[in-house]
């Protein structure tokens, strides 16, 4: 199985502290986040891994020599960031077969084999995960688990038209993708992922939704959610049936 991280964002909300390290190094828990995520994809048996990077990239270069010994790794250096879409186009040369998705600053105890159960079984192209937390910006899910729209505060926007009624639910940063894909990613250079699987969709892009609420979760991004991070226990996952 493989992987691609998220890493190279500049972490502005977490200022002074990502002053001196990438975002993706904040420590929880006395682990950096990098290696409480890249742990759990291990566990799920990913084996190879793409970690795109801009801010204070030799950092993140210097942790995967020192600690994704036994890994197979590639490093996407992004010289101007180029967004989610923009970094996975670049790092789609090293994903050749279906990979998880993750941003680096996403704290939670998801089983991603439990994840990956849920994508085989929808048969989408695309499985995003999502919860109930508050979000300023929400994805629109139909009663088929079909993502179908954003909803934004000024208003919704609806791509495919939903089977039953439409509810907003958040997204948690955690993408598994068919590797098929990559091949309709156009010429764009710097862009939104979440933008072009909306563009996508009605072109019969198929994107699950799978509620990842029984698990524990939290985006570091924000000091009171780092804090809240450091005392939040990820060591009793709930025993789900495979």
């Amino acid at each position: 199985m493989q992987a691609m991280i998220f890493a190279a964002g500049l972490g502005t909300r977490l200022r002074p502290l990502t002053d001196l390290i990438p975002k993706a190094l904040v420590e929880v828990q006395n682990r950096p986040m990098l290696d409480w995520v890249v742990r759990a994809l291990g566990k799920a048996g990913v084996t190879k891994l793409v970690i795109n990077t801009h801010y204070k990239a030799e950092q993140i270069e210097r942790f995967c020599f020192e600690q994704l010994k036994g890994l197979e790794w590639y490093l996407s250096y992004e010289p101007e960031i180029l967004g989610t879409g923009g970094g996975l186009k670049q790092a789609s040369r090293w994903l050749t077969e279906d990979f998880f998705l993750v941003n680096a600053d996403i704290f939670t105890n998801l089983d991603y084999r439990w994840f990956l159960k849920q994508h085989q079984a929808s048969k989408a192209e695309i499985t995003l995960a999502v919860n109930q937390a508050p979000a300023s910006s929400e994805l629109l899910v139909d009663q088929k688990n079909r993502l179908i729209g954003l909803r934004r505060p000024n208003a919704d926007r609806i791509v495919l038209s939903p089977q039953g009624a439409a509810r907003p639910q958040n997204f948690c940063g955690i993408h598994l993708i068919n590797q098929s894909f990559l091949a309709r990613l156009g010429g764009q250079v710097e862009f939104s992922i979440i933008e072009e699987y909306l563009k996508q969709i009605p072109q019969g892009l198929n994107i699950h939704c799978t509620d990842i609420s029984p698990f524990s979760w939290l985006d570091i991004g924000t000091p009171a959610d780092l804090s809240r991070a450091q005392t939040l226990e990820l060591s009793r996952a709930p025993s789900l049936d495979f």
